[in-house]
């Protein structure tokens, strides 16, 4: 399986255009099987983060989808000179889980997106430790409903982005801390990283679609 993230930046008061110019290139693939549409307020500005999952193997190319991004980025830029560039990239799904074989996002549920980047030598070792612990250390915890584990690998490197969902931030503090943007490392996650990161991003859910463990 393979996954999508399209990243964009603009005023809040576009928001109904651009989940709408989202939601379009998201379901352009007719391999797209899972719409997660993540959202961030930081005042006036909105913050969009669209994931699109599609039933692929992880040498299988998206061009259809590549090029209906390109029209619509193309396109917005003459509507709003005021949105920043739309960002994508492309990951292979390594692992996913969720407490209920059915789960879909609910609206207002809780994204917690984690960031990471390790040695290629080291990367075996560590996505098997995401795999296991990582989840499993998640599942102890009353209100974690998912999680997915991306990786996007070059000869160097691989970069992970490890997201959960969650009923609440609430349920993260009882995780995390009362700080939920700390990152919540043990010392095998500091023995393996490059430069670990300082802070966690969180979104809420504005809409999803499909079954996070349907497909290949």
């Amino acid at each position: 399986m393979l996954a999508m993230v399209c990243e964009s930046t603009f005023p809040s008061s576009k928001m109904h255009e651009h989940v709408a110019r989202a939601r379009r290139v998201a379901t352009a693939s007719p391999h797209a099987s899972v719409h997660w549409c993540l959202h961030r307020q930081r005042g006036n500005v909105a913050h969009l983060r669209w994931l699109t999952f599609f039933d692929l193997p992880e040498s299988g190319a998206l061009p259809e989808t590549t090029d209906s991004l390109q029209g619509e980025r193309e396109a917005g830029a003459t509507r709003t000179m005021n949105e920043r560039e739309i960002r994508v990239r492309h990951y292979a799904v390594h692992a996913r889980s969720a407490r209920d074989p059915c789960f879909v996002p609910r609206q207002n549920m809780v994204a917690r997106w984690w960031n990471g980047t390790v040695p290629a030598e080291k990367s075996a070792a560590y996505l098997r430790y995401l795999d296991g612990f990582g989840i499993q250390d998640y599942e102890k915890f009353r209100g974690h409903r998912a999680a997915v584990l991306l990786r996007q690998s070059d000869a160097q490197c691989v970069r992970l982005v490890f997201l959960s969902i969650w009923d609440s931030r609430e349920d993260i503090a009882a995780y995390a801390g009362i700080d939920i943007e700390r990152p919540h490392y043990y010392a095998f996650d500091l023995e393996c990283l490059i430069k670990p990161q300082p802070r966690v991003e969180h979104f809420d859910v504005l809409e999803a679609t499909g079954l996070l463990l349907g497909g290949s």
